[in-house]
């Protein structure tokens, strides 16, 4: 689902459009040329990290578009795009979820901070008492990470 960003209307409206001109332009600062895979441009560059134009072409959307979404100007968004720009962008976790508040739409479920395959003894133990009865293990956001299935 899209959200469309519009910067006439409400205070909290433009507040939300600055705090996403802010975050974007302060994202696009902290990754340089070289981290992205493109030529530095040596020493006349006069932007510190990425211009709009690469973080568009390396998005794989318009130049004009992306001015527009820093902007905060009346254009639609998908969440796939804020991801291809979280990418670019090399935002974390945290970050991802800001964007797409500040972009107007729901952010995405929250990922665990640990790996899932991983399991203290005591609670393979536990699972494998369970056996053959179904059951699982969730952890504090809801992810599922263990159950009682074959493990490999």
């Amino acid at each position: 689902m899209a959200a469309t960003v519009t910067p006439s209307g409400g205070g909290m409206r433009s507040r939300r459009h600055r705090e996403l001109r802010e975050f974007l332009m302060t994202r696009r600062a902290r990754v340089s040329p070289a981290e992205a895979g493109l030529p530095d441009g040596g020493a006349r560059r006069r932007t510190p990290g990425l211009r709009r134009e690469e973080v568009a072409v390396l998005a794989g959307v318009g130049a004009s578009w992306y001015q527009w979404l820093e902007q905060g100007r009346d254009i639609t968004v998908s969440p796939q795009v804020l991801d291809a720009v979280a990418r670019v962008l090399r935002l974390g976790d945290v970050e991802r979820r800001h964007l797409y508040v500040l972009a107007g739409l729901n952010p995405p479920p929250r990922t665990a901070e640990y790996d899932p395959d991983h399991l203290c003894d005591g609670l393979k133990r536990v699972i494998d008492s369970w056996m053959p009865l179904p059951g699982h293990i969730m952890d504090a956001y809801w992810n599922t990470i263990g159950t009682t299935t074959r493990r490999p």
